[in-house]
């Protein structure tokens, strides 16, 4: 741990593990102030003696998650005597999730808003400390400020939970010292302990003499004369390093091997600088060449097809796929099994990863994938060899709830069989398109029984529906489409879902990008149907001024029902709007003339043309008002009339609220509802949930294999131990592995 002692930065991850001799006063001596941004992941696990985290990284400002540990990018699991987290600093967890489990002494841990921390991620905080054994958050603490004086600040209050009973006021804190802290709505994630605005290039904490002081940059860093410097993108002659640095083309090429990756890369050094950024791989087009007059590699134009072939591998979570980036060849079989049910956006991982696959030489298999709603990010793939077969079969589909879509090109299968079962929204006839491109002897498995486990749930035979806007405001439009009549008996038809989101450019499908387990992206309406019209409207409301979105409607019918309706995409932009208040004002002196100086807003909602500038002599002649303190005596504020919405008659149909996070119930939160209105588990149906079980069991499994090591026996263990204890470790640049 002694080489953390002079760390800023940790560009890769930083494990702390199977330490289990160590009391309670043995980590006394280790603290890091200097330590503030771990590019990687953080994981403790089965750490004695540890108490809290607080005096080891009092600093430590953003973890960003450019490398994640099974989707979670900070993980304490299974400490036995940590009282609290103590992560004072942490604003700010930019991929991956947060887990913290099994840790029977922890306090705190569920009184911190992770969801504000980690918003890209799933985070799982479950068996540590009861909370009724805890101390309450206070409602407000005292600080130490770097000019040596303190002052109280008030900690952030909890949201209350309308749906449990009798839910209580709470604050958010990391213990019963140390409050949780969130920024003004105007920089979020940037601001001092006293809640000043900092430089938006600063993310955390600044210097409040210096609001450009950063103690973490927000976006990237080089380093100029031992003084670093925040840019939003790298200066021409740098490259880009770990998402975060800029370094010189000399840096780059000096940069050791990542310890993780010392068994499959033989060269020390084997970064590389291309299209800005220092590499591991070349971009696609490109191949790692000799430069002339050097041993130094470069990247350079491949003359035809690139191929970069990698081995197979089985996918179960989106930390895996990063070792197939660059992947052109698949010398294996591929195996997807994704079954996590939130967090982050899992398809926007494989499309940024396996987009460049073109050919897989063994099977390939997609079973148990309730995130995927398309196999569209195999926009690349061209053929699938099947020279190693899985049960005889080269494509198996196997129990995707809510795969609706393959991919959109031509995909040769050359040997082997095919299977698709238990996916009840693929029609059976996307399945049997694939049929124009099999090899000799190739075939669907089970073809006569397709329809028995295939588009069960989803109405395969569509007719178009016309749509447009009608009426477009700036922050609301009126959308109106035929209606769907078409069906033997209309009672089946259930309603109408409208489908929008944001859309810069008019290039959107249906499916790109888009995951069944995540709330980002597609925002979505239910509109009830009326049968009595010829055409239905629907209003969609908060949306952004002058902004392009794109939208679609489609019909909601009894699953038994095999025919509906759909419009195709359309889009409409929003009228423009007033833009957002300006940045980082300054106003001073110079030769006796006032300067103005400003940053333009953030969103402009239109086309700014002009800026207006007002001013008024503020004489304070008043002697009364001199004599006021205003900083204790503040301005009495008019009373606000509550804002009563008036009630809207010129609309057809009801307009349904926006479905998103903020008005949707957890499992929990519902289930807890239900016991405190009197109804009995037994009624409510309230049961274990299995897949939870399952999950739980499913990560464990991970940190043991990922952890432990299985010797093929115990003589070449014992050898294998000796030899690790006598090497020594490569640098640990892009690592630090701690355990004793």
């Amino acid at each position: 741990m002694e080489r953390l002692r002079k760390c800023r930065v940790v560009e890769g991850f930083v494990q702390i593990m199977l330490i289990d001799k160590y009391g309670n006063d043995s980590f006394d001596n280790y603290t890091f102030p200097l330590l503030t941004e771990i590019t990687g992941y953080l994981l403790l696990f089965r750490v004695n003696g540890l108490q809290t985290l607080g005096q080891l990284f009092p600093n430590l400002t953003v973890i960003r998650g450019s490398e994640l540990a099974n989707n979670y990018a900070l993980v304490v699991y299974e400490l036995m005597h940590i009282k609290e987290l103590g992560l004072t600093s942490l604003i700010d967890i930019q991929r991956g999730g947060v887990r913290i489990e099994k840790n029977p002494n922890l306090c705190h841990a569920d009184t911190i808003d992770w969801k504000t921390i980690a918003p890209e991620g799933e985070n799982w905080i479950k068996a540590n400390q009861d909370a009724n054994e805890c101390t309450t958050c206070p409602s407000n603490v005292t600080v130490l400020l770097p000019n040596g004086m303190t002052q109280m600040i008030r900690c952030p209050s909890r949201e209350v939970n309308r749906l449990i009973h009798n839910d209580k006021p709470s604050h958010l804190c990391w213990s019963s010292n140390h409050c949780q802290q969130k920024c003004p709505t105007s920089c979020p994630k940037s601001c001092t302990k006293t809640g000043e605005c900092c430089n938006t290039s600063c993310l955390g904490q600044c210097s409040s003499g210096n609001k450009s002081q950063c103690m973490v940059c927000r976006n990237y860093y080089y380093i100029q004369n031992n003084h670093t410097r925040c840019v939003d993108k790298c200066p021409d002659h740098m490259f880009l390093f770990s998402e975060s640095r800029c370094l010189t083309e000399e840096e780059c090429y000096k940069l050791y091997k990542p310890l993780q990756r010392v068994a499959d890369i033989t060269d020390d050094h084997p970064y590389v600088p291309a299209q800005g950024e220092c590499r591991l791989d070349c971009p696609v087009g490109y191949t790692l060449t000799p430069a002339p007059g050097t041993q130094r590699l470069t990247c350079v134009p491949c003359k035809g097809p690139c191929r970069s072939e990698c081995k197979g591998m089985v996918i179960e979570s989106i930390s895996q796929i990063q070792q197939l980036r660059g992947c052109t060849i698949i010398q294996g079989s591929l195996s997807i099994r994704l079954r996590q049910l939130g967090g982050e956006n899992v398809v926007r991982e494989l499309e940024k990863v396996l987009y460049s696959i073109e050919e897989i030489y063994g099977y390939l298999t997609i079973v148990r994938s309730y995130a995927l709603m398309s196999l569209g990010f195999f926009r690349n793939l061209k053929i699938i060899h099947g020279t190693v077969l899985n049960a005889n079969l080269s494509l198996s589909v196997i129990d995707n709830q809510n795969l609706q879509e393959l991919w959109n090109q031509n995909v040769t299968i050359k040997r082997g069989n095919v299977r698709f079962n238990d996916n009840p929204m693929l029609c059976v006839k996307k399945i049997t398109s694939l049929k124009s491109h099999f090899g000799d002897g190739v075939g669907i498995e089970n073809e006569e029984q397709l329809n028995k486990t295939n588009g069960v749930r989803v109405a395969c035979e569509i007719k178009k529906l016309r749509t447009k806007p009608t009426k477009i405001s700036l922050d609301s439009v009126i959308i109106q489409w035929d209606s769907f009549k078409d069906l033997p008996d209309m009672r089946q038809l259930l309603g109408y879902v409208v489908y929008y989101i944001e859309a810069p450019h008019e290039n959107v499908t249906f499916y790109d990008g888009r995951d069944a387990c995540n709330s980002q992206g597609w925002r979505v309406d239910d509109v009830a149907n009326m049968q009595e019209l010829d055409q239905a409207t629907h209003i969609l409301t908060r949306l952004q001024p002058f902004t392009q979105y794109a939208y679609y409607v489609k019909t909601y019918t009894l699953s038994s029902e095999n025919l509906g309706g759909q419009t195709d995409i359309t889009y409409f932009r929003t009228s423009p709007g007033t833009p957002r208040i300006i940045r980082d004002l300054h106003v001073y002196i110079e030769n006796n003339t006032l300067v103005v100086s400003w940053q333009e807003p953030t969103k402009i909602y239109g086309k700014l043309s002009a800026y207006k500038i007002g001013a008024t002599l503020n004489d304070e002649r008043n002697d009364m008002i001199k004599q006021r303190n205003y900083c204790h005596d503040e301005i009495e504020k008019p009373e606000t009339k509550p804002n009563i919405p008036v009630e809207s008659t010129s609309i057809a149909t009801t307009a349904s609220p926006v479905k998103d996070n903020q008005n949707q119930c957890s499992k929990e939160e519902c289930a807890a509802f239900c016991s405190a209105s009197g109804v009995t588990e037994s009624e409510s149906g309230l049961k274990i949930d299995v897949n939870e079980v399952e999950m739980s069991i499913g990560f464990e499994d991970w940190l043991h294999n990922y952890v432990y090591i299985k010797w093929k026996s115990k003589i070449q263990s014992k050898t294998a131990g000796r030899q690790r204890k006598q090497c020594n470790c490569p640098s640990w640049e892009q690592l630090l592995h701690i355990s004793i």
